[in-house]
């Protein structure tokens, strides 16, 4: 990422990923629906935060009081922030788990969402998981998500090279029943 930017973390939960960011002198913004989480985010890390009620909306604001971790997590519908909400565009998005848990039918919504919060020119990197959906005891998230399905959810909104392809270890993935699963990671480059 070069010089400082702002990173988007979406449907962050309490996601260790945002101490990283921020330690690497980032300005991190996430996103999390479930307001405990935020908290227990800032607690369980020892990070001294105060929380604002956004005027005009549903939206509470988490904000890191350590200098050295600019850390701000919104507490909304993650379809509700806009890049007015939030006084900035991002420069970078961190995708580590959103894109594969929410419902196949809201990946173009979610897309377009995305486009909304990112400076043109803007850069994700998102991780994806793919594995023989028919192995599956349970249809839920994580969300099988081939290359193709990358393709046809941004395609028109960015540019996408998958940058690695690697097979997970067992371990992480015996309780959904699934033979395997390799992780997809891709750069988009939005328009």
């Amino acid at each position: 990422m070069g010089q400082r930017s702002t990173v988007l973390v979406p449907l962050c939960g309490k996601t260790l990923d945002l101490i990283w960011l921020a330690g690497n002198g980032e300005k991190v913004i996430g996103i999390e629906v479930v307001e405990q989480a935020c908290h227990e985010f800032f607690r369980e890390n020892n990070i001294p935060y105060v929380v604002k009620k956004v005027q005009g909306s549903d939206c509470l604001v988490f904000t890191s009081q350590v200098d050295a971790l600019d850390i701000t997590i919104y507490n909304c519908d993650f379809y509700a922030l806009t890049a007015e909400l939030t006084g900035r565009r991002c420069d970078a998005v961190w995708d580590r788990g959103s894109f594969v848990a929410i419902n196949p039918d809201m990946r173009i919504h979610y897309a377009k969402q995305l486009v909304s919060l990112m400076s043109s020119g803007g850069k994700s990197l998102l991780s994806a998981l793919e594995y023989d959906y028919r192995e599956r005891h349970d249809p839920g998230p994580p969300f099988c998500i081939s290359e193709g399905v990358v393709h046809d959810a941004f395609s028109a909104f960015a540019s996408i090279i998958r940058l690695q392809t690697s097979v997970l270890p067992k371990e992480r993935f015996e309780s959904y029943g699934l033979s395997c699963v390799e992780e997809h990671i891709f750069q988009l480059t939005f328009r």
